[in-house]
This record gives C-alpha cells, structure tokens and sequence, in this order.
C-alpha cells in the first residue's frame, strides 16, 4: 500500500488532518462556492468502493479485502436531486 503522503521522489510529505481539499483533476470545473474535500481516508489497508446509481440516488460502499473475507467498512447514499449525504451510520 502508499502512503497518501508519498511525494513523486518518493519522500514523505505532510500529512493534513481530514477534512482537507482534494487534488482535483484538470478539466474539473466547480460551481462558484464549491469545493472538494476529503473527509477520511484509509491508505493502510487494501479495500474496494462500489457505486451504485438508482433513481438519482449515488450509494457507495467501501471494503476492506484480504485474503478470507470482505468487510463493509463505511457507505453512504448522495441524493442528487438536494445534494445532501445521508445515511452514514457505519
């Protein structure tokens, strides 16, 4: 696994305490007022995101993966319609 704090010559770089603005990729264009953040990470351990998209509705699961067993780590449902998050219970 890399550390999220690895620099391109391989240095350790600071680390930032969540929540902290995501690098966005070149061609990402925002809406005045907008922003993105990261609001956790994981960069120890091997795991998955599933999205899923059903009536406007963008629910996404994370997993944690080894060798015996896949774990629901978090999830959370974006409804597109208000832009709010909702249910994040785990």
């Amino acid at each position: 696994m890399e550390s999220m704090w690895d620099t391109c010559d391989g240095q350790v770089g600071p680390a930032s305490a969540c929540p902290f603005d995501a690098v966005q990729p070149s061609g990402l264009i925002l809406r005045p007022g907008q922003r993105v953040q990261v609001a956790a990470f994981d960069d120890q351990s091997f795991g998955f995101l599933r999205i899923t998209l059903v009536a406007r509705r963008l629910h996404g699961e994370f997993f944690s993966a080894d060798a015996r067993a896949l774990t629901l780590v978090d999830s959370f449902t974006l409804d597109l319609e208000t832009h709010r998050v909702e249910g994040r219970a785990l």
